[in-house]
């Protein structure tokens, strides 16, 4: 801080809260070798007539990975086909300073319009995108990665990168999506492409603090044949190391 008389700067320090003694951040990894689905803190989120369930065919490490198919669902429900995770909101005054949610995951079959986008990863409040990776049809059988993130005011802005983003259907990347508050009320989303930042956002989330990561096909069209394969998911409150 700056005296404005005499211009001599004073300093004063504020203590970080601390998490109350019963409270544990969030830090969860899941694959999908074990039989036990869904992974323990996870959610399955999954209209009818569509898949989420571990397949073989959906292996991109290990023996098993997490098939997830909209079979041409009709417009409605955000989740068509994923994984959700319920992230503590009743840990008022320590609020996150970070959300970092990561995915390996190849797109197999996306039956897109130009201009239509899908959300692999997101942070949501109830049936609302707080912050989303973004999947998007640009042209002809090119498919560019962004993310998107809405305000208080209820605007969603999206930022992609026609270069970094680009995404080729024959081949896996580890997708990650983090949502980093700055100060109190400034947030910023970022997206990653195998530890690559393709895009990045700010926005204005003090009011609308997200609820849940999810993983899977996520989505606001209808009639779309989509299908994705994803493996080792990975969900933390920690700040990412430079």
């Amino acid at each position: 801080m700056l005296d404005a008389r005499n211009g001599q700067p004073a300093i004063a320090e504020f203590p970080l809260p601390t998490l109350a003694t019963d409270k544990h951040p969030v830090n969860n990894r899941a694959s999908f070798e074990s039989q036990t689905f869904p992974p323990r803190g996870w959610k399955l989120q999954l209209l009818p007539g569509n898949v989420c369930r571990p397949d073989e065919v959906a292996a991109l490490k290990g023996s098993r990975g997490l098939l997830c198919q909209d079979l041409q669902s009709s417009q409605g429900t955000l989740i068509r086909a994923g994984l959700c995770f319920a992230l503590p909101i009743d840990r008022l005054p320590v609020l996150p300073m970070s959300w970092r949610l990561r995915a390996d995951i190849q797109p197999v079959e996306l039956w897109m319009s130009k201009g239509q986008v899908i959300h692999p990863l997101a942070f949501l409040r109830g049936n609302e995108v707080v912050a989303a990776a973004c999947l998007r049809k640009t042209r002809d059988d090119e498919y560019i990665a962004g993310v998107l993130i809405r305000s208080v005011d209820g605007l969603v802005r999206e930022r992609i990168d026609v270069t970094e983003g680009e995404i080729f259907r024959d081949a896996p990347a580890t997708w990650e999506l983090e949502l980093l508050r700055i100060g109190t009320r400034q947030t910023t989303a970022v997206l990653r492409l195998n530890n690559n930042v393709v895009a990045r956002i700010n926005g204005d989330t003090n009011a609308i603090e997200p609820d849940a990561g999810c993983v899977g096909i996520l989505h606001r069209h209808s009639g779309l044949p989509i299908t994705l394969y994803v493996d080792q998911l990975f969900l933390t409150e920690a700040l990412r190391e430079t």
